[in-house]
């Protein structure tokens, strides 16, 4: 058997793999349950509202800070009010270190609300930044693709794939309580290996580098595990973890959260450290034998 041939029957089988393993994760979370929705984050009443246009603009003192305001315009584009058009006040009621100004034809974020009184009151949350982070994506996936060719390609994709795995894997096992140090060493080598193995191709440098991740992984999941415990960390670093804590009834195990959070920020180094110091060590093994 060719080389060429073994390599595509390899591919074809991780593929297989990949597919029974992902597969029915993916089918599970598109068909969970309806359950009483929790919001992390932004509220339920926060939409998409468009600026159709400046109403007053000026200067505001609040305390000893002096900054610009503007009252606008803007129409909700999505919920119960969408399509309607209201004012909101931007920088009269906050003090902002970076004032940044309104123009017309900008997507926010805002908050709907019903009063006791049937009026609706809008009021500015954030900024609408999707279409800069999309645009962000698709310089970072084209910069990919232009520089490394199709290695770039298999790079996006072991990307994607990690989120995935993330996603269906690890969160959900932690979530139902299963061990977090096995289940994120599990998670993290899986897509470790697979990205490495998808992105370098079947040589004894991806087997050196794939090794050593497991490795590294074992240790530093268990060294996390026993540090983690010695220093009595809890992962509620700031008041957000106790609102979401609140949120979930305090089902969310945040010490699990912590320990998968090390293991996973692991990855970033080791993603390329790996496969840096076995081409190092291979090279040097290869120059010492000639």
């Amino acid at each position: 058997m060719s080389r060429k041939t073994f390599m595509i029957i390899l591919r074809i089988a991780a593929i297989i793999i990949l597919a029974v393993v992902l597969v029915p994760k993916i089918v599970d979370y598109l068909n969970q349950p309806e359950e009483e929705e929790t919001v992390i984050g932004y509220s339920s009443q926060t939409v998409t509202a468009v600026v159709t246009g400046i109403i007053e603009e000026g200067e505001v003192t609040l305390g000893e800070v002096t900054q610009p305001y503007q009252i606008v315009e803007v129409q909700i584009e999505e919920g119960e009010y969408a399509g309607l058009f209201y004012e909101i006040q931007y920088g009269t009621r906050q003090i902002r270190n970076e004032m940044i100004l309104l123009n017309e034809g900008d997507k926010l974020m805002v908050t709907a609300s019903a009063m006791p009184t049937g009026e609706v009151s809008v009021q500015f949350t954030d900024f609408y930044r999707t279409n800069s982070l999309a645009l962000l994506l698709g310089i970072f996936i084209l910069a990919s693709v232009v520089i490394s060719g199709w290695k770039g390609v298999r790079s996006v994709l072991g990307i994607l794939l990690s989120l995935a795995v993330i996603i269906l894997i690890i969160l959900p096992g932690i979530q139902e309580g299963k061990d977090p140090l096995m289940i994120s060493i599990f998670g993290a080598f899986f897509f470790m290996a697979f990205s490495l193995y998808l992105v370098y191709g079947w040589t004894v440098k991806t087997h050196a580098a794939v090794l050593g991740s497991l490795v590294a992984l074992a240790i530093t999941g268990l060294l996390a595990f026993i540090f983690v415990n010695h220093a009595r960390l809890t992962g509620y670093g700031d008041e957000n973890m106790f609102y979401i804590s609140q949120l979930t009834n305090n089902n969310l195990n945040v010490r699990s959260l912590l320990l998968a959070g090390v293991l996973i920020g692991t990855l970033g180094v080791l993603d390329d450290l790996v496969i840096s110091q076995a081409s190092a060590v291979l090279s040097s093994f290869a120059t010492t034998r000639n």
